[in-house]
């Protein structure tokens, strides 16, 4: 039966409707790209740039970081995007918007990408339904709005599926070609890239008869991508030699805490939160009365956007035909590569750190945002075989991502340093000592403000006291001070020994002046 509806049709019609996709996913990626501060890992982005491409490919080989002062050995940095970066501000300048704006371009190209691995998979409609899905995500939205890599991951690997797919269907040199490629950038774009290359040998090791014409070709990208690889292997092994970084940060996480950011992870692939202050703080305290009603209509808009593209996920694998359940997806050798793309990212991370806590490498969306594709793909499949009100799902789906996304663009998401700069700049004597937690906030603090003389970090109360000694004022700045003191010791040790003149907080940022107690001048003097 021919298809009915706005999503049907072929040629002018699938033009005019990804236009109007693509533009709205622009649109929602430039939309306020600027305005917030550079964040802390934003701020490294924006500091490489003053290294030349040789320094930064050098850095990174040697130290897995361009900054080993701040974020010490085995950090798990690699150059392309740095290089990327670096020939960019060389041509455009850099600010906030500018340095965002390679993100928001990969994010633009993504929506485009995924409609054609959608039309190849399945036919035009699936394609056009993923992309408007992933061009109002907010996830998508809001790493296409950051100055980190995993917008380019993102595009990277659409581009290694897609090439994959067609060099496997038409054997085209062409296609092979592209796809070693884009597998090499990959591989010098993030290290855990290699999950997408082992989800990929694996689908053509299940389906080799089917492929077994290809072996050939097969073989000699797989060489290609080794040998291409092969100067960083060295690095690598280095990088292998630090040990996971999230056991020398915070120590191996708990099983609860990694079921917990399984749980967020699955969330964030449908939508996200992004609240005001006060509810932030309510959230943070798990003070469930304390939020407003735009706080709980956030919370409800995400949970329905969940059960929506679950519900479609699910009917993208087992649907009903003619009233019975079909599982013929399921057997579908085109379904099973987009299971292993979704499932292996996430669950093999996520594995490894159940069963050995202290290898623990799982935690984060951004580590795996780059299998979300697989996920939109067979939700768009399953929303195409809704015979009647698939117009009336694709406009709830937009209707509840509208709070989620007011709520991105109205309130602050990350720290903000431009405006904690600002008050320091106001408020803080140049004489006086400002001590701040947390060696790598140095590279956001340095970026935003003029004055760093007298300003000294710190990671502990070990290295916080000594410092003290005839200081009869100074500023504390605490930020992610989880990660260097779980306890608050730093703070606990400023409130028992000086009294506290002025405090204020930015999104991720709290700022304190001190001075010394009449009690301890005296003590200080008669010693």
């Amino acid at each position: 039966m021919p298809q009915k509806g706005i999503l049907s049709g072929k040629g002018k019609k699938v033009k005019v409707l990804l236009i109007a996709i693509l533009l709205l996913g622009a649109f929602l990626r430039v939309y306020g790209l600027g305005t917030e501060s550079f964040w802390l890992d934003e701020a490294d982005t924006a500091q490489s740039t003053e290294f030349t491409v040789p320094q930064i490919i050098e850095k990174t080989y040697t130290d897995s970081t361009i900054f080993p002062e701040f974020w010490g050995g085995g950090a798990g940095s690699v150059p392309l995007y740095y290089v990327l970066v670096n020939y960019w501000t060389e041509i455009f300048g850099l600010s906030e918007f500018k340095l965002r704006l390679i993100s928001a371009l990969f994010g633009v190209i993504s929506i485009y990408l995924i409609f054609l691995l959608g039309r190849f998979l399945f036919n035009s409609q699936t394609g056009l339904i993923a992309a408007f899905i992933l061009a109002i995500n907010h996830q998508q939205i809001y790493f296409s709005q950051e100055a980190r890599m995993y917008g380019m991951l993102v595009t990277l690997t659409l581009l290694s599926v897609l090439f994959l797919l067609r060099a496997l269907s038409d054997g085209k040199t062409i296609h092979w070609v592209v796809f070693v490629i884009t597998n090499a950038a990959l591989l010098y774009t993030h290290y855990f890239s290699f999950f997408i290359l082992f989800f990929e040998g694996l689908y053509v090791l299940i389906y080799w008869q089917k492929h077994k014409k290809f072996l050939k070709q097969i073989f000699f990208s797989a060489a290609a991508i080794f040998v291409l690889y092969l100067p960083w292997i060295p690095a690598l092994i280095k990088q292998l030699s630090y040990g996971p970084p999230l056991d020398r940060v915070i120590g191996a996480p708990p099983l609860s805490g990694l079921i917990t950011d399984l749980f967020q992870i699955m969330i964030q692939f449908n939508s996200w939160i992004s609240p005001d202050l006060s509810n932030r703080i309510a959230l943070r305290t798990m003070n469930f009365f304390g939020l407003t009603n735009s706080g709980w209509l956030l919370i409800i808009s995400v949970v329905m956007l969940a059960l929506l593209l679950g519900s479609a996920f699910i009917f993208g694998l087992i649907y009903l035909k003619n009233r019975k359940i079909c599982t013929s997806s399921l057997k579908d050798h085109k379904v099973i590569f987009l299971l292993l793309w979704l499932l292996i990212p996430v669950l093999i991370p996520f594995l490894i750190s159940v069963f050995s806590p202290k290898n623990a490498i799982f935690s984060d969306i951004r580590y795996v945002l780059f299998a979300s594709p697989a996920y939109y793909l067979i939700a768009s499949l399953g929303i195409s075989r809704i015979k009647k009100q698939k117009t009336i799902f694709l406009a709830l789906l937009a209707l509840f991502s509208l709070i989620p996304l007011y709520s991105y663009y109205a309130n602050f998401d990350t720290q903000q340093w431009r405006e904690a700069s600002d008050y320091l700049e106001i408020n803080r004597s140049p004489d006086e000592y400002l001590f701040i937690q947390k060696a790598n906030n140095i590279l956001p603090l340095q970026y935003y403000y003029p004055n760093m003389a007298n300003v000294i970090a710190i990671d502990s109360i070990n290295q916080f006291t000594p410092q003290l000694e005839n200081k009869q004022s100074f500023w504390l700045v605490l930020s992610l001070e989880k990660y260097t003191d779980p306890k608050g010791l730093v703070k606990t040790h400023a409130d028992a020994h000086y009294t506290l003149t002025e405090k204020n907080e930015y999104n991720g940022i709290k700022i304190f002046h001190y001075i010394q107690t009449k009690d301890v001048l005296i003590t200080a003097q008669n010693n």
